[in-house]
């Protein structure tokens, strides 16, 4: 890993959040209404990527959070 951010969970209505630091939005190329695909893997590792609108329409996702 080139830099390493730290982020604190907060609680946003009944919800829970984490903010994405500048550099790492920048990274991914994200923004306001790009929808997002997250995984979590061995209990400890989370991976998120943008999804394509191509991907996003071929998906049927279980729960889409907007």
């Amino acid at each position: 890993m080139d830099h390493l951010y730290i982020s604190k969970v907060m609680r946003i209505g009944t919800s829970q959040a984490i903010v994405i630091p500048v550099a790492v939005r920048h990274a991914l190329s994200i923004d306001r209404g790009d929808y997002m695909i997250f995984a979590v893997y061995s209990n400890d590792t989370l991976t998120a990527r943008k999804l394509t609108p191509g991907e996003l329409q071929s998906m049927k996702p279980l729960s889409v959070i907007t």
